[in-house]
Parts: C-alpha cells; sequence; structure tokens
C-alpha cells in the first residue's frame, strides 16, 4: 500500500511539474532566433510582437532602416547585454531563467530583462551581443547598397539625358537638310562616357535609350544600370546578349517599333544571328534575378510578359548607334 501512495504521489507532483512547464512555455515570447535585416531563417517570434531591429545609434545602419520605416531598439539589445555582464556575479554561472532582474547602472534604469530559459544568462548575453552585430553589419550592408544603385541610376539618367539632349541637337541641325529621300538627316547623339566599355548604347528611332552587353559580364553591367521597371530582352532558347530598353517610369509605353528594334539587336548578338526571324522574350528588370554560384550573365527569368518574332536586321547595329 505505501509503494502504490508514493507512486500515487510521484506521479501527481509530475503532472504539477509539467503544467508549470507547459503553462511557461506560453507565456515566454521564444526570441531565440536573430533578429536582423539580413537573416530571417532563424527568426522565431511571437506572432503578436513587434519587429525590433537592433544597430548602433549614428550609423548607416540606423539612418536606412529609419528611411524604410522599420521600428529601430538602437540601444536596447546592446544595453541589456552590457548590462547582464556588468551583473554576472548576482547568478549562478548556471542559471536558466525567463528572466532577470537588475539595479540601475551604467547602462540603464532597474528593469527586468526578459531571457530565453533555454540558455544560461552569460548565454544569453552572448546572444544579445551577437545579435546587435549582425544587425549593425546587414542594415549597413544594406544602406551601402543603397547608396550604390542610386549612384548608377544617376549615372544613367544623365547618359539619357545626354542622349536625349543629343537627338534634339542633331535633329534641330538635320531639320534644314533634307536626307536621300527627302528626309530630315539621322539623330546625332553623343555617346556618354559613363557607360562601362563592355556595354554598348544604342538609339532607337523613337528615341529610347538601348543597352546591350557585348559580353557576359557587359550583361550583368547592364543589368546592374537597369531600373527595376526598365524593359529586358533575350534571345529565346539559347545564348544571347542581354538588351535593356531604358524607361522614364512603370507606366511609359514602349512603341512597337523600338520593341522591334530591342529585340533585332538581341537576336544579332545571340544563336539566331543567322536565322531570317528571332523569337525574342521581353520582361521588366524586376522579374530577372541573377543566379547564385553561375557563371556571369546567368539569370532566372520569374516573369515574361511578351514573346516576339522580330526580324534579324544587322544593319541595325549601325543605323542606331549614337551619331550614325
Amino acid at each position: 500500500m505505501k509503494k502504490i501512495f508514493a507512486l500515487l504521489l510521484s506521479a501527481a507532483l509530475l503532472v504539477t511539474l509539467l503544467a508549470a512547464c507547459g503553462g511557461q512555455s506560453n507565456d515566454t515570447t521564444d526570441t531565440s532566433g536573430d533578429t536582423t535585416a539580413t537573416d530571417t531563417n532563424d527568426t522565431k517570434t511571437d506572432a503578436n510582437a513587434d519587429m525590433i531591429y537592433a544597430v548602433e545609434t549614428g550609423s548607416a545602419g540606423e539612418a536606412a532602416a529609419q528611411e524604410k520605416g522599420w521600428e529601430i531598439n538602437s540601444v536596447a539589445a546592446q544595453a541589456d547585454a552590457l548590462t547582464l555582464r556588468e551583473n554576472l556575479w548576482r547568478w549562478p554561472p548556471e542559471l536558466r531563467a525567463p528572466g532577470v532582474s537588475v539595479p540601475e547602472g551604467e547602462h540603464g534604469p532597474a528593469r527586468e530583462i526578459r531571457l530565453d530559459p533555454r540558455y544560461t544568462v552569460r548565454e544569453a548575453m552572448e546572444r544579445l551581443f551577437h545579435t546587435v552585430r549582425r544587425g549593425r553589419r546587414g542594415l549597413e550592408h544594406l544602406a551601402l547598397r543603397r547608396a550604390a544603385l542610386e549612384a548608377e541610376a544617376a549615372a544613367l539618367e544623365r547618359a539619357r539625358r545626354e542622349s536625349m539632349a543629343g537627338a534634339a541637337a542633331g535633329n534641330a541641325k538635320n531639320a534644314a537638310a533634307p536626307g536621300p529621300q527627302g528626309m530630315a538627316g539621322t539623330t546625332g547623339v553623343a555617346l556618354p562616357g559613363g557607360l562601362p566599355k563592355n556595354v554598348q548604347l544604342f538609339i532607337s528611332e523613337d528615341g529610347f535609350a538601348l543597352l546591350r552587353g557585348r559580353d557576359a559580364k557587359g550583361n550583368l553591367a547592364a543589368r546592374k544600370l537597369a531600373a527595376p521597371h526598365d524593359i529586358w530582352l533575350h534571345a529565346d532558347n539559347g545564348p544571347g546578349s542581354h538588351v535593356i530598353i531604358r524607361r522614364a517610369h512603370g507606366g511609359q509605353p514602349v512603341p512597337e517599333r523600338t520593341l522591334d528594334q530591342a529585340g533585332g539587336l538581341a537576336a544579332c548578338k545571340s544563336w539566331q544571328r543567322d536565322a531570317a526571324k528571332a523569337r525574342i522574350l521581353y520582361a521588366e528588370v524586376r522579374h530577372v534575378k541573377a543566379l547564385r554560384n553561375a557563371p556571369a550573365g546567368t539569370v532566372r527569368v520569374d516573369k515574361v510578359f511578351a514573346s516576339r518574332e522580330v526580324p534579324v536586321d544587322h544593319d541595325l547595329e549601325i543605323r542606331l548607334l549614337p551619331g550614325a
């Protein structure tokens, strides 16, 4: 009888402990993942919790996060980590708790610091320091990348304006001098010096700037110069150069003549160069993604908005050159 009573008592105690653990885990937000702007695969947060980005005050990462409207806690994570380090002597080395109370100190007022009970206080402190470092690196990388893209966009915009200004000047100059068939002279457009050497510039007869890569690296450079709303072209079912049709904005329509001329330029430097006609794919640059660990110029196209068959006219490579 005593053995049975002891077994029942043990079972009751076990059920009580399990219930207590279950209640504690339900009330504790899991913050074991590193909450950063660059890696969300390890992020585990409560569905109702606000996303917090820990960055260094005054850093480029803080400016980037503020511009994107992210909620920033610039000092909380670092202050908690420093406070824990300052007060480690207060707790046993193997203490695991959902939170600890800290007194007022150099890094903030007296408060309760929430922890993940799966880790010791020291481990929790190290994870906080790690989160701050990753958040700072990620957001600063975003700020630098944004600045680089804005510089490239500004360079291409200057090139486009120079091209359009040259076209207008050429039309005005040649308006009084009819061509062989009574037409005005060809458009004179100066080649902007800001383009990479492996990217060719053409001007369609409708005045659109067309960029074509000379090689694989040129294809990559042309895409980097493009805006997300620009149009990307490539020969279907085989290798070839990438062509970009520059647009002022996403709503700007592109005439069919420009679509065909840009397609012809893509066909002339592709596996279909010797055919009479070639099938060309058209997509917005936003839907063209570079493949990781693949040769330069290799891409994945998520959405094609048109597939057109165009004439392969090698005269376009001369006729559409700036100043031709």
